[in-house]
């Protein structure tokens, strides 16, 4: 009851809040601003086109260089499009062709950046590959001369092979470092391996030694059993030591192969 009571207030309360404001009289429209815009005066005709220059017909908006990168690195820059290609392709064919540098670097191939100039364009390449062709109007956009700027190319090219070298060069040695670390456990495996072997050899000659059969010549005893086990013995013992100088032997090839340089 108590709460069917509290809704009918709370709906009475409603309905005499909307009746209240249907008898308040409206307000009377503002006036202020028809008057202030009846008191503006017009704007001036100007009968004179405007002069600006539009964007259309001004001069070409530069776009954002293209960057030529190898391994995430950024070496240099291309801004004007030459012989149908776009910036963007020029920037790609000179990555490729610097991927392709990096990957005969990894192979051994030494390399070194130049800069060949014929008639107005200039020639970039490492080694036999070229990896981009500027022109006049290339040096131009970069504010600088045409050798200057083939040059500026060469050098940051020539920056990225040496880093890369010395990037190679760590690589390769951690590597063989690890490699080597791997081939002495391997030798210290076999090793044990071997005197296991061993163990396991001569304890079967003499768990075994009143089974080993005689070497006969038909009726004849050739060589007695005591004989043969004793010479499995040393055969065994003889060749377990040669193991053992093969095995740190093989292990020191594998080292100076890999650090042969």
């Amino acid at each position: 009851m108590t709460l069917l009571r509290s809704v009918v207030i709370v709906l009475f309360m409603l309905f005499v809040r909307a009746a209240w404001a249907q008898d308040e009289p409206p307000e009377p429209p503002s006036t202020a601003p028809s008057i202030a815009a009846a008191q503006t005066p017009p704007a001036p005709i100007d009968s004179h086109p405007s002069t600006a220059p539009s964007s259309s017909h001004g001069a070409p908006v530069s776009s954002a260089p293209a960057v030529v990168r190898v391994h995430e690195r950024e070496v240099f820059s291309i801004r004007l499009p030459r012989a149908g290609q776009s910036a963007a392709d020029r920037a790609r064919a000179a990555s490729r062709a610097l991927e392709t540098v990096m990957e005969q670097l990894e192979a051994g191939v030494e390399a070194e950046a130049r800069v060949e100039e014929e008639g107005a364009i200039a020639v970039v390449f490492v080694g036999k590959t070229p990896i981009v062709t500027v022109d006049e109007e290339d040096a131009a956009a970069e504010g600088i001369t045409l050798r200057i700027h083939g040059a500026t190319i060469a050098t940051r090219v020539q920056e990225v092979v040496r880093v890369e070298k010395k990037r190679s060069a760590i690589a390769t040695t951690v590597f063989s470092f690890s490699l080597l670390v791997f081939s002495a456990l391997m030798a210290f495996l076999l090793l044990r391996r071997l005197g296991d072997f061993d163990d396991k050899l001569r304890a079967w000659l003499v768990s075994h030694r009143d089974k080993l059969p005689a070497l006969r010549l038909g009726k004849i005893e050739v060589v007695s059993s005591a004989a043969v086990r004793g010479a499995i013995g040393i055969a065994a013992r003889v060749g377990y030591r040669l193991a053992q100088l093969a095995v740190p032997y093989f292990w020191l090839l594998i080292a100076f192969s890999l650090f042969d340089s």
